[in-house]
């Protein structure tokens, strides 16, 4: 078992409650999504639209398409996203890179739920450790999940073993991601819960959930049309992060990029479906 994985279930066995007693519940992020501003792109706004949404759902079960090749949706995906974080100086790469971290790694619950737990191949208490806190809130980890986000065994892929090859094919060297397990079950239940630990001047500019609840529905979306299995949705959006490491190479060191995508994918990949924006779209 390697370091990150051996370290991740450490935690997940030590945490029965956590937060403080006197906590609150976080509050939820609320975007206003009808603001005439709040889409840049026509693509975005369609994908993020009652009507895609519905349109999916309705057609559960069914085939849409041939599955597009993974690296065409990771494509698209991207082309999304720098249509949106475009601003009058340019993209802010950390706060791009955040993005997709932050929908990588809820993207690995939700292959879970939607590819497993949805079809009956196993059921929710065994998919998942449920975690409850003092301040009211519900997390999510266990084997397969910390599986998803982090293996390096031989023949397996994960979010870390993608972000990981592209900063090594970039030469960079690659960050020990260890301690953002521990420092997300450290921070359950808190107000900190899912804060940055990228210090200036590469701080990304928006909360990783805040990046989650925006960009989710129109990700998954994008995957769900191209035919694309949830058991690779955090496969396919790690493969979006990689080329952006790639093409924001002369911007940020390779190892800082992938510091950066999993900082939100471990954190984001515990939370609770129910505080993210169509998190599912069959619930």
């Amino acid at each position: 078992m390697n370091k990150v994985l051996t370290l991740a279930f450490a935690i997940v066995a030590g945490v029965v409650m956590a937060g403080g007693a006197g906590a609150a519940e976080r509050p939820l992020v609320k975007l206003d999504r009808d603001a005439s501003d709040f889409w840049k792109s026509d693509q975005a706004k369609l994908l993020d639209s009652a009507q895609m949404t519905a349109a999916l759902d309705a057609a559960k079960g069914t085939k849409l398409t041939e599955a597009v090749p993974t690296d065409k949706t990771a494509e698209q995906i991207l082309a999304v996203l720098l249509a949106e974080e475009k601003d009058a100086v340019g993209v802010h790469v950390e706060t791009a890179l955040a993005a997709l971290g932050a929908t990588a790694g809820f993207a690995c619950q939700m292959a879970i739920r939607e590819g497993f737990v949805a079809k009956g191949m196993v059921s929710e208490d065994k998919a998942f450790i449920e975690i409850g806190t003092k301040s009211g809130e519900t997390f999510y980890t266990g084997p397969l999940l910390n599986t998803c986000l982090s293996t390096t065994q031989a023949g397996q892929y994960s979010v870390w073993s993608l972000v990981a090859g592209a900063a090594q094919r970039l030469g960079g060297p690659v960050p020990d991601i260890s301690p953002l397990f521990a420092e997300a079950a450290g921070a359950m239940g808190s107000h900190t819960y899912g804060a940055t630990r990228i210090k200036a001047p590469h701080q990304p500019k928006r909360r990783y959930e805040e990046l989650l609840v925006k960009y989710w529905n129109v990700f998954r979306n994008r995957m769900v049309a191209d035919g694309q299995d949830p058991t690779i949705w955090p496969l396919i959006l790690a493969q979006t992060a990689q080329r952006l490491m790639f093409m924001a190479k002369d911007k940020l060191p390779a190892s800082l990029s992938a510091e950066i995508v999993m900082d939100a994918a471990v954190s984001m990949s515990r939370l609770d479906p129910s505080r993210v924006h169509e998190a599912s779209l069959h619930e």
